[in-house]
């Protein structure tokens, strides 16, 4: 018997030698016929792969090909007219194709053409797809079907304004999808999403109509599910009841009522819901979700019981242009670290917008232990932020920032907030007492009431003043001031000569006759000055536009000085090309008229060459040159 598999072994191996020149033979080279490639498009296209032009697709050929791209240009090139159904049957031909973009359009002849595919071979012709993206230019109809085993990420969309009523037609399955993009309507003739794509784990929908009971069903555990669309009129959320779900936003849809009662039982971490005509949220089924972060803006909610989130999760509240007359935080002493009531406030840049639906006029933050930055730039109702309770004995102790630009706020007194880093506070503000911010780093002040500023902090490196009353602005008291930008004073000089570190200037003002520049310990000039904040790059529930690195753009060049009379550069007794270039003429601009001074003091100590450069510069602008 042993004999007997012996010989059977040998006769299959030596079968194998004999059939295998012919099997690899037939399998390294592909012709480019009508056989193989039906579509004259597609032939059109293998014959683009052919280098040696031989007819013939061999190994090398073949599997170079990694990506399937027909866009506005190469459509047109491959013969595409519009006249019928791309059939892209011998693509399969192709096996290293992973990456497939189809844009249904081209211009030939001047004309736009728009162009369709046939649906039914798709995934049979693209067996190794892995990332499919659609866009159409004029079809109205995208027809997805069959079934696709590689396929991770699916991007479709309606790119042409007037293909708003353009559908999706899914009929696929496709059970190792990842990530789903579709921009457009999803048809009544499609299965569920959830059925076709049940691993999904990132859902992005917009501009659909999808929500009312089984359009979603399916779905098996998803990380982000986004939804919007002026067609989406109901939200049911009961697919998401018993699975788990990280995060949801829903915006710019025309929902009135959310039951959230559904995601009682889910894992739900971010809550997001924006430009919807909502009045009523009942928060409690989130108590136990393990919910992290609640935003609602730009809705027509009235009132809100945070009581029944005062779990031991929620950390992010952002409640922003809703006209709620009572906001009541403290339910969350024990556990909120941000709050958002507006805009986080970007150094050296106006607050963008002034919210009108916000009521509320005060905003308590005096029982909160753990809060340690609230953004409310913007909710232009605010009169009174309190800090603490006299009556009750508390006070919060850790906040770290304190954004307040646009609002009615008069007087406010952060001196018992030892950890502030950063203040921004206006319009209106006419008190400020930072006494004891021992660590404030930036400074932001909107119309002042008071003719004095004189600051003084061993801490403050950025300070920004905008208003018209103060008439002696003095921060020679501020050692470590790096950055400076004043817009609307009326002091008639301001003297830097104090601060040896301010290495970046911006004044806009016409009324300011003189300004003493300081000689810089260390003229470390950089053409771009920028702060980044790393806390956006590592924090999980931030959106995709916040995942980035968050940059605040300071100044360009070195000092920008606007409409000065004097110039005042005494304290320097040597100049450096950094120096010349970047505190005495901002870059090149001292040949534009704005940043033109008529005089400027030097040192009379100055050496010999400086002296005689600036008379050259002060001769070319007109200025007259002063020794002191």
């Amino acid at each position: 018997m042993n004999k007997l598999k012996k010989i059977l072994a040998c006769m299959i191996i030596t079968l194998g030698i004999l059939y295998l020149p012919e099997i690899h033979a037939n399998a390294s080279t592909v012709t480019i016929d009508e056989a193989t490639f039906p579509d004259s498009c597609v032939r059109k296209f293998a014959q683009e792969q052919d280098v040696n032009k031989d007819g013939v697709l061999s190994d090398e050929e073949r599997n170079i090909v990694d990506y399937a791209l027909w866009d506005w240009y190469t459509a047109a090139a491959y013969g595409v007219d519009g006249s019928h159904l791309i059939d892209f049957t011998g693509m399969q031909n192709f096996p290293k194709i992973t990456k497939v973009r189809l844009q249904l359009g081209c211009k030939v002849n001047g004309k736009e053409i728009y162009w369709n595919y046939k649906a039914s071979n798709l995934f049979q012709c693209f067996p190794h797809v892995k990332q499919l993206s659609i866009v159409s230019f004029g079809t109205k109809s995208i027809e997805l079907s069959g079934e696709s085993n590689t396929l991770e990420a699916l991007d479709i969309s309606f790119e042409n304004e007037i293909l708003k009523t353009g559908e999706v037609v899914c009929k696929m399955y496709a059970p190792n999808i990842k990530e789903i993009d579709i921009t457009g309507n999803i048809s009544t003739k499609s299965y569920s999403l959830g059925k076709c794509f049940p691993k999904a784990k990132y859902i992005y929908l917009y501009d659909t109509n999808v929500g009312k009971s089984g359009t979603l069903d399916g779905f098996q555990d998803i990380e982000t599910l986004f939804i919007s669309g002026k067609k989406v009129t109901d939200m049911n959320l009961s697919f998401l009841s018993g699975i788990t779900i990280h995060r949801l936003e829903i915006e710019k849809t025309k929902i009135s009522k959310l039951d959230m009662a559904p995601l009682r039982k889910t894992k739900l971490n971010v809550l997001d819901i924006d430009n919807c005509p909502i009045k009523k949220l009942m928060l409690l089924p989130l108590k136990n979700t393990g919910i992290v972060s609640l935003s609602i803006s730009n809705c027509y909610i009235t009132s809100l019981n945070l009581k029944e989130v005062s779990n031991k999760t929620l950390t992010t509240l952002s409640i922003i242009n809703c006209p709620l007359k009572k906001l009541d935080v403290s339910p969350l002493k024990n556990t909120l670290e941000t709050l958002y009531v507006g805009d986080r406030q970007q150094f050296y840049t106006k607050y963008r917008e002034v919210y009108k639906k916000t009521k509320f006029t005060t905003l308590d933050l005096s029982m909160m232990k753990k809060l340690k930055e609230v953004y409310g730039s913007g909710a232009g109702s605010i009169k009174t932020v309190r800090l603490k309770n006299p009556k009750k004995h508390v006070r919060v102790k850790t906040l770290q920032e304190l954004h307040l630009y646009g609002t009615k706020i008069k007087s406010i007194d952060v001196s018992g907030l030892t950890k502030l880093k950063k203040l921004y506070v206006g319009n209106c503000t006419t008190k400020c007492n930072i006494n004891k911010c021992t660590k404030l780093e930036e400074l932001g002040i909107i119309n002042r009431g008071t003719t004095d500023l004189s600051l003084k902090s061993k801490s403050l490196k950025h300070l920004q003043y905008r208003g018209g009353k103060v008439k002696k602005l003095s921060v020679k008291k501020c050692p470590k001031l790096y950055a400076v930008t004043i817009r609307g004073t009326k002091a008639k000089s301001l003297d830097f000569k104090g601060n040896k570190n301010l290495l970046y200037l911006s004044i806009y003002n016409s009324n300011i006759g003189k300004v003493v520049y300081p000689k810089v310990k260390k003229a470390d000039w950089r053409y771009e000055y920028k702060i980044q904040d790393k806390r956006f790059s590592s924090d999980p529930i931030t959106n995709a536009e916040e995942s980035g690195i968050f940059t605040y753009e300071h100044y360009l060049g070195g000092y920008n000085i606007n409409q000065v009379k004097t110039v005042d550069i005494s304290a320097w007794k040597r100049l450096s090309s950094a120096m010349k270039k970047r505190q005495l003429a901002n870059g090149y601009k001292f040949v534009m008229k704005q940043y033109t001074p008529r005089r400027i003091i030097i040192n009379k100590k100055l050496r010999s060459s400086d002296k005689k450069w600036i008379r050259a510069v002060a001769k070319k602008i007109k200025a007259k040159v002063i020794m002191w």
